[in-house]
């Protein structure tokens, strides 16, 4: 006989249609997502946030994606080639059909489609691992509702695109014992996430290593070394041609990206700067007002007080007054009107010093340069409000109604992050043998820790591709946490 938290979940989904009514999830999904999408290119704002003529919004790292397909179309060649080809790839595709501004829009437009579907993916995710209706309900209407996602649906940015992609590749994986052409599918997704984020490579082991494991379970050894090559051979494929690529213009073996950082970056103090900040934890989000890199780099001339570094990081090598001379200088070769020939000397000038600093660091405060930066980092990038882009306005110029969505929005993500962190510690403890809870937990925390901790990055966005495996893991919270609670009371 059922307990009564079973009969009260059962008796609530069952006014719902049933998760193999796909036509419904996934219109359900996309009248939802295109409102946010609506909302979101029709609000006002500056118009330098679009491409000229399109709803596309345009952000600082668009051009890298967009202007190597162009001068494809225009010269023959994929240049400048910092970027691997994945967002490009369809853009080319489309730009084949239609000028530049209809293509950029029917390419956000098919962000906003594959997004909408996801969002039925990762319920089926949810239902597929854990085995109860009342995850695949929870996981879909939270992550329908995200706007921490749904938010880069019209941005010309490889986070929607990245975010699906890993999704049906998860998917594809998980239900690959009914087909061995879905583990085929699901090696084609993540090879197309791992060119849009080359940051995901290791997750072909994460994912091959589950496959192997699945089946060493089962007892069927030969057959999981079967499916794990079936899995990787997109990749294979795919990654082979680039690589052979790369070798004929470089005479290098690339199988990914050349650089960390724009090849400009690299010859500027710019890569030194970052390479200072990372040092002992900063932002490098310059365009944020506040962040500790601001103090060389202002993020707006509006700015009146300068940033407040800590003074934890100073050696026997530098102090406050050497990092303002590393300001004026920065500010001296920003001057357009300074000759190249002084511009290029000061520019080495100011990388040496700043290489200097960053080795006093490592040297003198080995603890602060290899364990608290991480730490200090992390805070930065999952403690915020969760919707830094919601409205093109300060909270200060916000309406009640705006300012209470805000609020709302702000409480599901911390709820999210809150309950996604103690839902994963939890699988990994209770869960640990059955491998597909596992996957679900290395992989989303693999996404969610290999920015702040392995690079060094706090760009919010960059947690967008974890986001959905949180919302699977706080759904896992939610309903064992209701049913201790439920069965305590009782």
């Amino acid at each position: 006989m059922k307990d009564n938290l079973s009969y009260r979940i059962e008796k609530l989904t069952a006014k719902f249609p049933s998760p193999s009514n796909w036509k419904f999830w996934v219109v359900l999904a996309l009248l939802i997502k295109a409102g946010i999408f609506t909302f979101k290119i029709l609000e006002p704002g500056p118009q330098e946030l679009h491409y000229p003529g399109t709803f596309a919004s345009f952000a600082g790292d668009s051009p890298s994606y967009i202007d190597p397909i162009e001068h494809l179309l225009a010269n023959g060649s994929y240049a400048d080639d910092y970027r691997m080809p994945g967002y490009g790839w369809i853009y080319y595709l489309i730009r084949l059909l239609f000028s530049q501004a209809a293509a950029l829009n029917v390419l956000v437009l098919l962000q906003l489609v594959l997004s909408a579907v996801s969002v039925y993916a990762l319920a089926l995710i949810a239902y597929c691992v854990f085995r109860h209706l009342s995850y695949f309900y929870l996981s879909f209407f939270i992550y329908l509702i995200s706007t921490y996602a749904s938010l880069f649906d019209f941005k010309l940015l490889t986070e929607s695109f990245c975010t699906s992609s890993i999704i049906f590749s998860t998917y594809f994986l998980l239900t690959g014992s009914e087909k061995k052409s879905k583990l085929f599918f699901s090696g084609l997704f993540l090879t197309w996430a791992i060119f849009l984020k080359p940051v995901l490579a290791p997750v072909l082991i994460i994912f091959s290593s589950y496959l192997f494991l699945k089946n060493k379970i089962d007892k069927r050894y030969f057959a999981g070394w079967g499916k794990v090559f079936i899995f990787v051979i997109p990749f294979i494929i795919l990654d082979g041609i680039w690589i052979i690529r790369n070798y004929k213009n470089y005479s290098k073996i690339l199988p990914l990206t050349k650089t960390v950082y724009y090849p400009s970056l690299e010859e500027s103090y710019m890569s030194s700067l970052f390479r200072f900040m990372n040092a002992f934890g900063g932002s490098i989000v310059y365009w944020e007002p506040g962040n500790d890199i601001t103090f060389f780099y202002p993020a707006s001339q509006a700015m009146k007080t300068e940033t407040t570094l800590p003074a934890t990081i100073y050696t026997s090598k530098f102090n406050l007054d050497s990092l303002r001379i590393i300001k004026n200088e920065i500010q001296e070769v920003e001057n357009e009107q300074l000759p190249a020939e002084k511009r290029e000397i000061l520019n080495q000038k100011i990388k040496y010093q700043l290489d200097s600093y960053t080795a006093s660091i490592k040297e003198e405060h080995p603890f602060l340069y290899h364990v608290s930066s991480r730490f200090r980092v992390a805070k930065k990038f999952f403690i915020h409000s969760g919707t830094y882009n919601l409205f093109n306005k300060a909270s200060f110029e916000l309406s009640s109604m705006e300012f209470l969505v805000k609020l709302f929005y702000s409480v599901l993500y911390l709820f999210v992050i809150l309950f996604g962190f103690t839902g994963n510690l939890f699988m990994l403890i209770k869960e640990f043998k059955k491998t597909d809870y596992c996957l679900l937990v290395i992989t989303g925390l693999y996404f969610a820790l290999v920015f702040p901790f392995a690079l060094k990055l706090d760009e919010y966005r960059y947690f967008v591709i974890a986001y959905p495996f949180f919302v699977l893991a706080s759904t896992y919270a939610m309903v064992k946490g209701y049913g201790f609670i439920f069965k305590k009371n009782k």
